[in-house]
C-alpha cells in the first residue's frame, strides 16, 4: 500500500527527532555534504573534501530506528533478508544509504546532501572553475548537439555541472527528459522538462537485496523508453551505474542527440572501459559495442573536487577515438583542458 501522506509526514517528523537538531540543521548547512554515522555510534561531517570528527554519539538503537523509519518512507521494512537500505530523502534535500544486522555487527548510516541550487555555466567561468578554452569546447559540443558524458570521482560535482550544462542558453527552450535512480537534477534553467525517478517500491518492495541491481536496470530502461515517447529533444540520465547505460545508448545511436549523463570514473578512458563493464551486465558479449560507444558518446568532460574551490572543477574535454585492439585499451584525444596523458 502507499505511504498515506498524513503518515509519511509523522515518519518525517520522527527522523527529525531521531537524527536530532544538530546533526539536521547540518545538513541544511550549504558547506556540509555528508554525515555519517558509523557502527560505534561516531558521527562525522565532510565540508569541502575534509571528515570531522563530531562530539556527538547516536546509540545503536536509534540508528536502528532511522533506518527503520526511512524504508518506511519507501514502503519496505528492514530486516535480515533486505537489511540495506537506500532511498531519497527529500525533506531534506539528500540522499541516504544505511546497513543493519547481518551485514553489520551494528546499524549505520550515511546521508549526502545534493546541491542546493543551480549553477550557470557562466559562473564556472566567473569562479576558476573553467578556462575559456575548455569552456569553447563545451559550447562546440551544445552547438553540434553532441552526446556528452560528464565523469568524474564521487563528490566530484558532476551533477551540478550537469545541471548547468542543461541550462545552457541554447538548450533552455529544448524538451528535456530527467532519468535518474535517486532524485538530484534541478533542471532549473529548462523550461520544457520532466523529471522522472525510479519507484523505490519496485526496487525494494518485498524483494531481497541480491535482486536490487537487476531489479534497477529493468526500472531505468522503462524509464528510458518513457522518455523516447515523450518526444525529447534531450534525454538526461542523472548518473549510469549498471546494465541501463544500453537503453540509454541505444537511444543515443538511434539519433537522440544532445543527450547526457553522469559517470563515475578519474580518467576518460577508465570511463570507457567501465561503459563496457556496465553494458556487459546487459548483453552477453559488450565487446561487439565498443564501435557503437566510442562512436555515439562524443565529448567527456572530466570534473573534480580541490580543497580551494570546492566540487565542479573542469579539468579536460575530451573525444573518444576507438578501440585498439593490439593495445587492449581505448583512445581518446585532448580538446582542451589538462592532456590525458598527463595523469
Amino acid at each position: 500500500m502507499r505511504t498515506s501522506e498524513e503518515a509519511r509526514r509523522h515518519i518525517i517528523r520522527l527522523l527529525g527527532d531521531l537524527i536530532g537538531p544538530e546533526i539536521m540543521g547540518m545538513l541544511t548547512h550549504n558547506k556540509v555534504n555528508d554525515v555519517s554515522c558509523n557502527p560505534d555510534g561516531h558521527v562525522f561531517i565532510k565540508i569541502k573534501n575534509e571528515r570531522t570528527p563530531l562530539d556527538i554519539t547516536v546509540p545503536w538503537e536509534v540508528s536502528a530506528q532511522i533506518c527503520s523509519y526511512v524504508a518506511d518512507l519507501i514502503g519496505r521494512s528492514a530486516d535480515d533478508t533486505s537489511a540495506i537500505v537506500e532511498a531519497p530523502l527529500r525533506f531534506l534535500n539528500a540522499r541516504f544509504v544505511g546497513g543493519m544486522p547481518p551485514h553489520t555487527e551494528r546499524p549505520w548510516w550515511h546521508i549526502r546532501s545534493h546541491a542546493r541550487e543551480s549553477f550557470s555555466l557562466q559562473s564556472y567561468l566567473d569562479t576558476g572553475r573553467c578556462d575559456q578554452h575548455m569552456m569553447n569546447a563545451i559550447d562546440m559540443a551544445v552547438d553540434l548537439r553532441q552526446n556528452v558524458a560528464v565523469i568524474g570521482p564521487t563528490g566530484s560535482g558532476k551533477t551540478g555541472f550537469l545541471d548547468a550544462l542543461a541550462g545552457h542558453p541554447k538548450r533552455r527552450h529544448e524538451r528535456t527528459i530527467g532519468v535518474e535512480e535517486i532524485p538530484e537534477l534541478k533542471l532549473d534553467g529548462v523550461a520544457d522538462k520532466v523529471l522522472m525517478t525510479a519507484d523505490p517500491r519496485q526496487i525494494w518492495h518485498g524483494r531481497k537485496d541480491e535482486a536490487r541491481f537487476r531489479l534497477v536496470s529493468e526500472e531505468m530502461n522503462r524509464l528510458v523508453r518513457a522518455a523516447l515517447l515523450a518526444d525529447p529533444d534531450c534525454i538526461i540520465m542523472g548518473e549510469v551505474r549498471g546494465g541501463e547505460f544500453l537503453e540509454l545508448l541505444k537511444a543515443i545511436y538511434a539519433g537522440h542527440g544532445s543527450s547526457m549523463f553522469t559517470g563515475h570514473a578519474d580518467h576518460p578512458v577508465d570511463f570507457l572501459h567501465r561503459a563496457e563493464m556496465m553494458l556487459a551486465e546487459a548483453v552477453a558479449d559488450s565487446r561487439a559495442y565498443r564501435n557503437m560507444l566510442c562512436s555515439a558518446l562524443n565529448r567527456i568532460v572530466l570534473v573534480r573536487r580541490n580543497k580551494e574551490l570546492g566540487s565542479g572543477n573542469i579539468i579536460g574535454v575530451y573525444q573518444p577515438i576507438g578501440y585498439n585492439d593490439s593495445l587492449g585499451t581505448y583512445m581518446v584525444s585532448t580538446l582542451a583542458g589538462k592532456s590525458h596523458l598527463d595523469f
